[in-house]
C-alpha cells in the first residue's frame, strides 16, 4: 500500500514539477489566486502542501482556546521529520476507541491526535474548508481530546501528521482518478463514509 502511496506521489510530484515552468506558459493557477493566498500550494517541490501557520493557529485557538501555540512546533515536526508516517491502523483503532467508545485510556498523545484529525476530516474534508482550515482544526481537536492535560504537542503532532496524510491521499485520489479508486487507505475508506 505505501509503495502504491509512493509511486502516485512521485509521479504527481514529476507532473507538478513538469508544469513549474515558465516556457510558453499561458495561463496557470497562480494567475486565478491572490498573490497572498497560499492555500494548496506546494512547498519546495516536497509534494507536500503548505500551511500558513498564523492562519491554522487562528483556526486551532478558535476550536480550542490555547491550541494556536502548538500549530507552529506540529507544522515544522511534519516538515523535519518527513520518513515519520502514521501508522493507519492505530489511527483508525483510536479514533474507534475515542469517538465510538468515548474512552481514551492506553492511547498514546500521538494516535489520540490522529484519532482527532480523522474526525476532522470526516466531518470537513468533504470541501468547504482550506487545508489551513483543517490543520488547524484538527490541532484543536486533538487538544480537547487530551483534555488540557498530557502530551499536547505528541496530540497536535500527531493530528497534523495524519491531517496532512488525509490532504495528501484526497488531493492525489483528485489527480489519479477519484476518491474511490481502489488503492485507498484505510483511513481515507472510513473518513469518506461520513463525507
Amino acid at each position: 500500500m505505501d509503495s502504491f502511496i509512493s509511486l502516485a506521489k512521485k509521479g504527481y510530484e514529476a507532473y507538478s514539477e513538469s508544469q513549474s515552468s515558465d516556457v510558453n506558459k499561458t495561463g496557470g493557477q497562480e494567475y486565478n489566486r491572490p498573490s497572498n493566498s497560499n492555500d494548496d500550494q506546494y512547498e519546495g517541490g516536497g509534494g507536500r502542501p503548505h500551511f500558513d501557520h498564523e492562519d491554522a493557529g487562528r483556526q486551532a485557538e478558535e476550536h480550542a482556546p490555547g491550541a494556536g501555540s502548538f500549530v507552529s512546533s506540529a507544522l515544522n515536526h511534519i516538515k523535519s521529520h518527513p520518513q515519520q508516517q502514521p501508522d493507519e491502523d492505530e489511527v483508525v483503532q483510536a479514533h474507534e476507541k475515542a469517538y465510538n467508545q468515548g474512552s481514551t485510556s492506553g492511547l498514546s498523545s500521538g494516535s489520540l491526535g490522529g484519532a482527532a484529525a480523522l474526525k476532522i476530516f470526516q466531518q470537513f474534508g468533504g470541501g468547504g474548508k482550506s487545508n489551513n482550515e483543517l490543520i488547524g482544526l484538527a490541532i484543536g481537536e486533538a487538544t480537547k481530546l487530551m483534555g488540557g492535560s498530557g502530551d499536547q504537542g505528541g496530540a497536535a503532532n500527531g493530528a497534523a501528521a495524519v491531517m496532512m496524510k488525509l490532504v495528501m491521499q484526497k488531493e492525489m485520489g483528485n489527480f489519479i482518478g477519484g476518491g474511490s479508486s481502489g488503492g485507498m487507505s484505510s483511513m481515507m475508506k472510513l473518513a469518506s463514509n461520513f463525507m
